[in-house]
């Protein structure tokens, strides 16, 4: 089974296809959850209850809407809260039952990182949106994004299995450089979070300094790569807020205030388009709580959010901050239907329950 999870994370970072359609790894997670319910009595954590029920509220409110729409894509995303359940449990399961696999999760972002940077190298990395890297991903955020996942799982392991920085240095350093190629604001949000912790437990006060030296011309170097075209800096100062907020979804909230109560269903965004001029067009709401409150309703918000208070509340200082930074990205960005947040969910699931007693 360690071989399917180490397999399921280091190519976890492979889209081959288009968002949307299972990639690779993606197809390992069900496989990997029924082989450890065949073998053994899968574990379910004290707040997955409410993560079940979210679950359930959400495929019934796609489900009726795709009655009412006929439209294929209520069904997807239907499908993709199933799924992402499927491999928050596969996850949990494997971490809670095999303590190795803490080392062979490590192993295996390290593998997944590897992949990045052959791919940067020798110049097949994408750029759909240029000059912003995408490398093997459909879209930069979604590379930053990834990146996020798994830099703050090495940094959690490392406070938790006390693994040697050096072992996720690489990964750190990853991070820090591939998010200024992707140029994605929304990662802007969850850095500051990273740093801290990074500062203050992972390199420690007396050698922050050594390794602030390292990270400077880092940060220098991917700057001046990403420059050449267009900097990070200038996709901040160009936006026009009240058009990012229209494109984003933002005011679908405002316009359309009944769908907080009831949810509109994640799915068929164009009925929201109808009517409306060009600058206030909007594929979907880009932001995790935003999109939450509108797709699902209240109810809906509140039943993930008591899933995700449950494992906050026994998170030590450091994963906090690196919880937080997580949903820093999601404001700008939404972000809870990825994969790898899941697999991140269920890590902070297994840790706070190892280490700080489970349940209170």
């Amino acid at each position: 089974m360690k071989e399917f999870f180490f397999i399921s994370i280091s190519l976890s970072s492979l889209y081959l296809w288009e968002s949307g359609i299972p990639q690779v790894s993606h197809i390992i997670y069900p496989l990997l959850l029924f082989i450890i319910i065949v073998a053994d009595k899968v574990k379910f954590p004290e707040e997955s209850k409410w993560l079940m029920l979210f679950i359930c509220c959400s495929v019934l409110i796609n489900l009726f809407y795709y009655m009412i729409y006929i439209d294929s894509s209520f069904v997807t995303s239907a499908i993709q809260m199933v799924f992402d359940m499927i491999v928050y449990l596969a996850v949990y399961n494997m971490l809670m039952k095999y303590d190795r696999c803490f080392r062979t999760l490590i192993a295996a972002l390290l593998v997944g990182v590897l992949i990045q940077w052959v791919v940067y190298f020798s110049g097949f990395g994408n750029y759909y949106f240029y000059p912003r890297y995408s490398g093997t991903f459909n879209d930069p955020n979604q590379m930053a994004y990834w990146f996020l996942c798994i830099v703050c799982c090495a940094i959690s392991v490392h406070n938790y299995r006390e693994i040697s920085i050096w072992v996720i240095w690489p990964i750190i350093a990853s991070f820090f450089y591939f998010s200024f190629l992707t140029m994605s604001r929304s990662v802007v949000l969850a850095i500051p979070f990273i740093v801290i912790a990074i500062s203050y437990k992972v390199l420690g006060r007396k050698r922050l300094i050594r390794y602030f030296i390292l990270l400077v011309p880092l940060v220098i170097v991917s700057i001046s790569l990403v420059s050449k075209d267009i900097t990070l800096l200038e996709r901040f100062s160009n936006v026009d807020i009240k058009e990012q907020l229209h494109e984003r979804g933002y005011y679908r909230i405002i316009d359309y205030p009944e769908y907080t109560l009831i949810g509109a269903g994640h799915g068929y965004h164009e009925r929201f388009n109808i009517g409306k001029p060009i600058g206030q067009l909007s594929a979907e709401v880009h932001s995790t709580p935003v999109g939450l409150l509108f797709y699902y309703g209240i109810f809906g918000l509140l039943l993930i959010a008591v899933f995700f208070w449950k494992i906050f509340k026994r998170l030590g200082a450091v994963d906090r901050l690196l919880f937080f930074s997580v949903f820093a990205y999601g404001i700008a960005t939404y972000s809870v239907r990825t994969p790898i947040f899941w697999v991140l969910m269920a890590y902070f699931s297994v840790v706070s329950f190892k280490k700080f007693g489970g349940s209170k």
